[in-house]
C-alpha cells in the first residue's frame, strides 16, 4: 500500500489524487463505529470532570494546601484580597485521634516599614506558583 500511496502522491493527474483521498476515506471509515464509542467516552469524561470536580476544586485544593484565595463573592465590600484556610481545632476525633479542621476566611495585611503603605497577601502568579506573596 505504501507503493501505491507514493505513486498516487507522485503523480499530478487528478483523478489519482482523488483515488487517494478516497482510499484514505475508506481506510478510516472502518473504524467509525469505535471513533463514536470513543468519543462518547471522551464526551462523558469531560462532562463527569465539570460536574464533579470542579464544584469541588475549591475546597479540595483549600483541604490539601491549607490556604487558598477566596472568590471575590466571600470578600467583605472594605476588604480586597482575602483567603480560605483550614485550621485544627482543640477538639480531637475519638475515633482517628485526629484534631477536627474548620474552614474560615482571613485576610492577611501589613504595613511597609520603608514606605509605610500597606501590604496585602495575594497570588504569587507563575514566579511564585501555589504561594502567597506580600505586595
Amino acid at each position: 500500500m505504501a507503493n501505491q500511496i507514493n505513486s498516487w502522491i507522485n503523480d499530478t493527474s487528478l483523478d489519482c489524487r482523488s483515488r487517494f483521498v478516497s482510499s484514505v476515506y475508506d481506510y478510516f471509515s472502518k473504524f467509525t463505529k469505535w471513533r463514536a464509542v470513543y468519543s462518547w467516552i471522551v464526551y462523558r469524561h469531560f462532562c463527569s470532570f465539570f460536574t464533579i470536580y470542579w464544584p469541588f476544586r475549591l475546597l479540595y485544593l483549600c483541604l490539601t494546601t491549607r490556604i487558598i484565595s477566596a472568590l471575590i463573592l466571600l470578600h467583605p465590600k472594605e476588604i480586597n484580597n482575602a483567603q480560605i484556610e483550614c485550621f485544627a481545632t482543640n477538639k480531637i476525633r475519638e475515633s482517628k485521634g485526629k484534631p477536627i479542621r474548620k474552614l474560615r476566611i482571613v485576610s492577611y495585611a501589613s504595613t511597609c516599614p520603608l514606605c509605610s503603605s500597606r501590604i496585602e497577601v495575594e497570588n504569587g502568579g507563575k514566579e511564585f506558583h501555589h504561594r502567597f506573596i506580600g505586595r
